[in-house]
């Protein structure tokens, strides 16, 4: 299972840029190459499933719209490292939403981040901390420790 399509891809950056990474065929015909796109989506969702599947069950399902998001700007970076003669200033913002990508990962699986209808794997309990403790034996009211102390500061 995958969080996002070609068609995401497509839709999320347009197709100039998708058809300047993983273009086929010369221009005027140029046509997305499904597969290249297709693979680094692929590779973008696994990337994902090994950073959340130590604390959640994956592939999560249904998509949450946070994840196709990552998913689409990780598979973008990759497919932005293959391809030759793409560059510049576009290419410091694609490395820069990749990294953001994988901070935001690891807040999830260290529960940091919320991820919405992600079920926790068995003995993950989520974000949540449960403390039980024993009563005080003092209180602080009554008599406490009078007659208890024995020495000089007593």
């Amino acid at each position: 299972m995958t969080y996002a399509g070609v068609q995401d891809m497509i839709q999320a950056f347009g197709e100039a840029e998708i058809l300047a990474v993983a273009g086929t065929g010369e221009r005027p015909n140029r046509a997305v190459d499904q597969g290249k796109v297709l693979g680094a989506i692929t590779d973008a969702c696994a990337e994902i499933d090994g950073y959340l599947g130590r604390r959640f069950l994956v592939p999560v399902a249904p998509t949450p719209p946070r994840l196709m998001t990552l998913a689409l700007d990780i598979a973008r970076y990759r497919l932005r490292n293959r391809a030759e003669g793409v560059g510049g200033n576009a290419a410091d913002v694609v490395r820069d939403r990749y990294k953001d990508a994988i901070r935001t990962l690891e807040g999830m699986r260290d529960g940091k981040i919320l991820l919405e209808g992600a079920k926790p794997r068995a003995g993950q309990t989520g974000s949540r901390i449960s403390i039980h403790a024993e009563p005080p034996v003092y209180s602080g009211t009554g008599p406490g420790l009078k007659g208890y102390c024995r020495g000089q500061f007593c």
